[in-house]
């Protein structure tokens, strides 16, 4: 006689999982969109006036050091996924004693970690002056800044590496804060040390440590405050390792993973460099990353609304309702390909003004190597299956990061010999079709939805082609809005950009609402998580 009270109360207890779970996907939303938008436009001034002050050759040669660390960074070997993904269910059950002992794995391998990287890097040390013999920049200007990148990457693994507790306990907005605040606080005073002091670089690298140890000790006293009890021993880790067999299956998968992500987003400044040469590579590299810096904070924005579902999603996964999932991904991802086509059509029509209003001269691309480089920038923000994969912990797929970085890697050192910066960005486009857009849907379905991914393609065609076709009717019937040559303010350019982007959105978020039944239900479940009753 009890079943009636029991299947009410069940109910009612996932009704207030799925509460909690949407109030926190909400929250890191809003914090991760209020300060990567701050932080994109603290970006924006730093680098324009380091390349007014300091030269496209320094800040190319910056730009090289942090992809030669990011090549070290390799020796992480992707586990801090293996913990996130372990520390889901502990967290869940409130097991603190469970959770320590991840955490103190993770501690005795970071160590080791952090001695890899040390050691790696006092040997490139040596070759310093074989690899910058070509520059004008002084050659302690490169041992410093590497120094400096070094120290700040050491202190991640040998203090920092417990944030991720943040991120799978579904709190990221406070790795927003720590990561963010001290990043704007630091950039701000670089750039007024830049126009304002003398020796401007050596108060650059000065803040570039002292703010990256305070970004160090701010975590430690959220750590502190919020998990009072996490205690991370790397001698127990050691002890403790063979307990968990799953944490190294899954390291073990995701090394290629890791050495995969590491060639798609730090290996272009080392190809670049290879083509062109030291004494003309730097300022390529700096062309390169100014769209590099306008890609990380679109990217950032799209991270801020969607990213903060990830622990949401692997602990939807846990309850074990594919349908739900499925449904949930086929509504976020026809969200996101209207918010990011509609950002890449402005890109697309105003991104030569705003580079030569940003950062001056000809430091732009041309109309083919634009048209690469949105192709590489949809591409790289629609992949949402690779979130979808996480939350499932199917990393087992090991042979699509090496062909993608074998891809990656070969075609833009062969293609860069022979087409330049064109060739460069067209063998980084034909590694993330092959998997970004063909192979890792299909895995997902087929592997974790368990089903055929046909629809799913079918469906990302008729968002792509609706795109298209509205970027060339509005760019043949309203060339007064969508040309951006004549604008030489900022004023002006913003005026214009705002009525391209409402424009556009209105049009193409119609026609996807009329279309396309996820979309709707995508719309509708957005606008539910903002306005919802209490």
């Amino acid at each position: 006689m009890y079943a009636p009270y029991n299947g009410w109360q069940g109910d009612l207890d996932v009704r207030m999982i799925a509460s909690d779970r949407a109030t926190n996907s909400l929250r890191n939303a809003r914090y991760a969109m209020l300060f990567y938008v701050v932080g994109f436009i603290a970006s924006f001034f730093f680098r324009r006036y380091f390349i007014q002050v300091l030269g496209d050759e320094l800040l190319g040669m910056n730009s090289t050091l942090t992809s030669i660390l990011g090549f070290l960074n390799i020796a992480e070997l992707g586990f801090s996924g293996a913990i996130a993904f372990a520390l889901y269910e502990p967290l869940a059950q409130d097991d603190r004693q469970q959770v320590q002992e991840i955490i103190s794995i993770q501690a005795w391998f970071y160590r080791w970690v952090a001695r890899v990287v040390l050691l790696a890097s006092v040997a490139l040390l040596f070759f310093f002056p074989r690899i910058f013999a070509e520059t004008h920049i002084p050659l302690w200007y490169a041992y410093a800044t590497f120094i400096v990148l070094l120290a700040n990457a050491l202190w991640g693994y040998l203090f920092n590496f417990r944030q991720i507790i943040f991120s799978s306990d579904q709190q990221e907005y406070k790795i927003t804060l720590a990561v963010q605040i001290p990043r704007i606080l630091k950039q701000v005073l670089q750039v007024l040390a830049i126009l304002f002091l003398a020796h401007p670089y050596v108060w650059w690298l000065a803040l570039e440590f002292f703010i990256g140890l305070l970004g160090v000790l701010f975590f430690e006293w959220l750590i502190r405050r919020d998990y009072p009890w996490l205690k991370a021993s790397a001698k127990q880790g050691g002890l403790l390792r063979r307990r968990y067999p799953d944490i190294m299956r899954r390291t073990g998968q995701l090394i290629y993973h890791k050495v995969a992500t590491f060639v798609l987003q730090q290996s272009a400044p080392i190809v670049i460099l290879i083509v062109f040469g030291s004494l003309q590579g730097f300022s390529v590299v700096t062309i390169y990353q100014n769209y590099s810096v306008l890609f990380l904070g679109i990217s950032g924005i799209v991270s801020a609304l969607f990213n903060g579902l990830t622990a949401s999603v692997g602990n939807l996964v846990i309850e074990g309702d594919q349908n739900r999932v499925e449904a949930l991904f086929r509504k976020l991802y026809s969200f996101r390909l209207w918010f990011i086509l509609v950002i890449g059509a402005v890109v697309y029509w105003g991104s030569q003004s705003f580079m030569e209003l940003w950062v001056g001269g000809e430091r732009y691309f041309g109309e083919l190597d634009l048209l690469l480089f949105l192709l590489y920038m949809f591409l790289q923000l629609s992949r949402l299956p690779e979130q979808f994969i996480a939350a499932y912990g199917m990393y087992q797929d090991i042979y699509a990061p090496i062909i993608e970085a074998i891809l990656n890697l070969g075609l833009s050192l062969l293609f860069g010999s022979m087409w330049g910066i064109t060739g460069v960005l067209l063998g980084i486009n034909i590694s993330l079709v092959a998997i970004v857009l063909l192979w890792r849907p299909y895995f997902l379905y087929s592997q974790g939805f368990h089903r055929s991914v046909w629809g799913f393609h079918l469906r990302q065609t008729g968002h792509l082609a609706l795109a298209v076709l509205l970027v060339i009717l509005l760019g043949r019937f309203l060339p007064q809005m969508t040309d951006f040559a004549s604008i030489s303010s900022w004023g002006g350019w913003f005026v214009r950009a705002m009525l391209c982007t409402v424009v556009y959105s209105l049009l193409f978020g119609g026609g996807l609402y009329l279309l396309f039944p996820d979309f709707r239900g995508g719309i509708g479940m957005i606008i539910n998580k903002v306005f919802r009753r209490r």
